[in-house]
């Protein structure tokens, strides 16, 4: 893994065009391997790289383009600040008749927490077909 770069990690990968896929965490020590999920049972919390991919076949890395290593701290900064917050499911409705609760990072959904990650810190969104 890239140093000083916020690594989105996605398990079980159906279609690596990031339309399909099973679970992702953000990677948040390159060093040392570890990546910040939010697991269905434990909620956000840190995991090693090596528990992470030992539960996947198919394992894509994507990075968000431009993102500087200073805003990749950011990134990193905030979803290891989140540790320890409950899972949430179900994901907000695409109507956008839930935007509050959306914006709500109280709870979170794997790639609730990833997309908010980005747009609070950034406000990069990164919600597909969003430009």
């Amino acid at each position: 893994m890239a140093r000083n770069r916020v690594e989105l990690l996605v398990g079980n990968v159906a279609n690596l065009d990031l339309g399909q896929f099973g679970h992702c965490a953000i990677v948040v020590d390159p060093e040392n391997d570890i990546l910040i999920e939010a697991d269905r049972k434990q909620g956000v919390r840190e995991i090693a790289w090596h528990d992470f991919s030992k539960a996947y076949a198919t394992i894509g890395l994507y990075r968000v383009r431009g993102v500087t290593p200073d805003q990749a701290a950011a990134v990193a900064r905030w979803v290891t600040e989140r540790q320890g917050r409950p899972y949430s499911w179900p994901v907000p409705r695409p109507d956008g008749r839930d935007k509050d609760r959306k914006l709500d990072d109280s709870s979170l959904y794997c790639s609730k927490m990833v997309w908010l990650a980005y747009k609070r810190t950034l406000n990069i969104d990164i919600q597909a077909g969003s430009s």
